[in-house]
């Protein structure tokens, strides 16, 4: 009879491991093809549209070209002239409106390939291979575990791949818009934090601090994140500063004009994304007081959201989509950077919650009886319990 009980566990374990597998559609190899699938359509975008004709493609060509040969992106003019610059692009002519930071990272993809395109496009697959949770593909349900309860972690997994794949994504990579090097940057940051490499994790956050202006708003964010803590924030800043110095030195009047003056003095743009473009329409003008108001609510449930990888990136999330409502000009790409560290966060608080890999050691060990609970043919069971933290 104890032998008999021995087998029919046995089986039963086995049954559970095989019904585990969850469906086809939440399984590590979609992942990788959907990943693939979005790089080749990124690809095809990319070679569709050689010469988009939008400022940011030109000025981020022509200062990557310019690095080459030792100019200042300040002092530098993305057309011949400005009647011909305004039939082939448009816009900004003789500005550079970025930290030096955003074209160091695309230099050598225009240098190699021709294109910043494909810096932009690795940048977006290195952040959902980054983002995965750790283990993720290798991880099944436990002894008796239903295959159903295991497709929510599974289809967790497969979260990442909206930092790639979401509405107008594509066109976002021919626009040549640089939210992707931000995406990744604080993607390396959260990996790094949690698994124990805070120098990596500075060094990242400090590329970001270079790249674009805006980020320096979730240095109080970072700073209250307890794994990072305000003297990796300092440091991180002290890094990006030491990155942008060299062009703050060897041109300050016109690193100012360009990376201070122009964004500061953009006019709202009444098909701007915002709240100001939005009262635009009606002759209503909203001042600083009312970002200032935004922000400082921003930072209010960034504190209250405060912990762990999650609280920095949901916290980071809330300020920056402040920011994007408040702007005088938003588009759409403004806000998938608040969208990509949403994901992050909901991928980090699933992780946490340890929900994602049951480890083999736990799906080896045999049930255990409960008082008052048996199976149909006899048999004491273990109830099924979540493994998830309480919320």
């Amino acid at each position: 009879g104890a032998d008999a009980a021995r087998s029919g566990s046995g089986v039963g374990a086995g049954v559970g491991l095989a019904g585990s597998r969850g469906p086809w559609w939440a399984r590590s190899w979609v992942f990788w093809a959907v990943l693939g699938l979005a790089v080749a359509a990124g690809v095809a975008t990319i070679v569709a549209a050689p010469r988009p004709r939008i400022d940011v493609f030109h000025l981020l060509q022509g200062s990557t070209s310019g690095l080459a040969d030792g100019e200042n992106m300040y002092r530098q003019q993305w057309g011949p002239d400005p009647v011909t610059y305004a039939h082939t692009a448009g816009g900004l002519f003789d500005v550079y409106p970025y930290l030096p930071g955003t074209s160091l990272l695309l230099a050598p993809f225009r240098w190699v390939f021709g294109d910043v395109r494909y810096g932009l496009l690795l940048a977006l697959a290195c952040a959902a291979v980054i983002a995965r949770p750790h283990g993720a593909g290798r991880g099944t349900a436990g002894p008796g575990t239903d295959a159903g309860a295991d497709t929510s972690p599974r289809v967790t997994r497969l979260l990442p791949l909206l930092l790639v794949v979401f509405p107008e994504s594509m066109y976002a990579l021919q626009q040549s818009w640089t939210e992707p090097l931000l995406v990744v940057a604080l993607a390396v940051v959260v990996r790094a934090v949690t698994t124990g490499r805070t120098r990596l994790a500075v060094v990242a956050l400090a590329l970001a601090l270079a790249s674009k202006q805006h980020m320096a708003l979730i240095l109080p964010v970072a700073a209250c994140w307890p794994a990072f803590g305000p003297r990796r924030t300092l440091a991180s800043a002290g890094l990006g500063l030491a990155v942008v110095a060299p062009w703050i030195v060897a041109a300050p009047r016109d690193f100012f004009a360009d990376a201070v003056r122009t964004n500061l003095d953009y006019p709202v743009l009444d098909h701007s994304l915002s709240l100001p473009g939005w009262a635009h329409h009606f002759g209503i003008t909203l001042g600083f007081g009312a970002t200032a108001a935004v922000l400082a609510g921003s930072y209010l449930l960034a504190w209250r959201a405060r912990g762990g990888a999650p609280g920095f990136c949901a916290g980071s999330a809330v300020v920056l989509l402040g920011l994007d409502l408040m702007n005088k000009q938003t588009f759409f790409n403004h806000y998938t950077l608040p969208m990509a560290l949403l994901v992050l966060a909901a991928t980090g608080t699933a992780a946490a919650r340890g929900h994602l890999v049951a480890p083999r050691q736990r799906r080896a060990q045999p049930q255990r009886a409960t008082d008052g609970q048996r199976t149909t043919d006899g048999q004491r069971r273990v109830e099924n319990r979540s493994n998830a933290a309480p919320s």
